[in-house]
């Protein structure tokens, strides 16, 4: 009697018998079924006579966010310095002539200077000169300023007469320079306009000085005096733009190998200002 093997055994698992009449089987091994999924489940149904739900509302979306600029203090040494802020002026001190007081001048100038010494004529010297003029110092009042003042004027072409060395064309010998230095006070009639004078007084020195040192030098020094009268005009609430008349009178001595000479020196001369008051 003949078995039939089972679909799928192995081959190796079957062997004839002594006998070559029966076939022994090995049983086969079952395949392991997949696991099925699990059906998703309904809703319940809502039940008879029971009210459905509202929907809910979709909430509104979040606000934007704000960013808001926080200023950072950096340490010494740090980024940009600050801003500068810029003071408010004080509309009383607008125009008007007081507090911190600067001057400065240029224009020209003509210079006379007479010498005179013990038995001996008469010589003198004069010619054009450059006058210029810077001028320090505060109001103690509104309108009247004080302080101190520098006057130098700069010999640019002039002439003498009298000993050789100091006949002819001076200019091609000697520089000259003619310095007054010391106190001032400058008054305005109005502080608020620009009609004002001016008076100073001080050290006086006149110098020539030999350009090849072949001549001799004259250095003479002794009191000065300044005197003039000018119109300003403002340009900006502090500064104002001027012409000054002024007037200088020195007298000077000098002593060369024991003999004193006498200077008489007058120097006129017309400037442009620029002031800050």
């Amino acid at each position: 009697m003949w078995q039939t093997p089972l679909w799928g055994a192995p081959a190796g698992n079957t062997a004839a018998s002594d006998s070559g009449s029966e076939w022994n089987v090995a049983p086969a091994q079952q395949p392991v079924p997949a696991q099925q999924p699990v059906p998703a489940q309904p809703a319940p149904a809502n039940v008879v006579g029971e009210p459905q739900a509202a929907a809910q509302p979709t909430p509104p979306p979040p606000p934007p966010i704000e960013y808001v600029a926080v200023p950072i203090e950096m340490a010494p040494g740090y980024g940009g310095p600050p801003p500068r802020v810029k003071q408010p002026v004080d509309p009383a001190t607008i125009h008007r002539h007081d507090g911190f007081y600067l001057r400065m001048g240029i224009g020209v100038g003509y210079l006379w200077n007479k010498m005179t010494a013990p038995n001996s004529s008469d010589y003198t010297v004069r010619g054009t000169v450059l006058p210029l003029e810077l001028l320090i110092g505060g109001s103690a009042i509104p309108g009247l300023a004080l302080g101190g003042g520098l006057w130098i004027n700069p010999g640019i072409q002039f002439r003498g007469n009298g000993p050789s060395s100091l006949a002819g064309g001076l200019d091609s010998k000697y520089d000259l320079m003619f310095v007054h230095i010391g106190p001032f006070v400058d008054y305005y009639f109005d502080p608020t306009q620009g009609l004002h004078v001016l008076a100073a007084v001080g050290l006086g020195g006149f110098n020539l000085t030999s350009k090849s040192g072949i001549y001799n030098d004259v250095s003479a020094s002794g009191f000065a005096l300044t005197g003039g009268i000018g119109q300003e005009f403002w340009i900006s609430n502090q500064w104002s733009v001027g012409i000054l008349g002024r007037i200088t009178y020195a007298s000077l001595e000098d002593s060369s190998e024991g003999v004193i000479t006498t200077h008489r020196v007058i120097t006129p001369a017309i400037l442009a200002t620029f002031t800050l008051n």
